[in-house]
């Protein structure tokens, strides 16, 4: 089982929050939720990789395959 777009859909949420934040002059609150945003997602982008080399070390990811 697979789920596809979950991040892109996450992160468009939190791009409108951050907007709303913005819109109603809460700029700290904005900032502060920007630079987590970027951290989870690096930190997230991070942790797939290794379980994708892992996975593939393991021989259990194909290469070729759009997994």
């Amino acid at each position: 089982a697979s789920v596809a777009g979950l991040t892109t859909a996450a992160t468009i949420y939190l791009t409108a929050g951050i907007g709303v934040a913005v819109a109603v002059q809460r700029e700290m609150l904005a900032t502060l939720l920007t630079l987590a945003a970027v951290l989870v997602l690096v930190l997230v982008g991070w942790i797939e990789r290794s379980v994708a080399r892992w996975r593939f070390s393991k021989g259990e990811l194909n290469p070729d395959a759009s997994d």
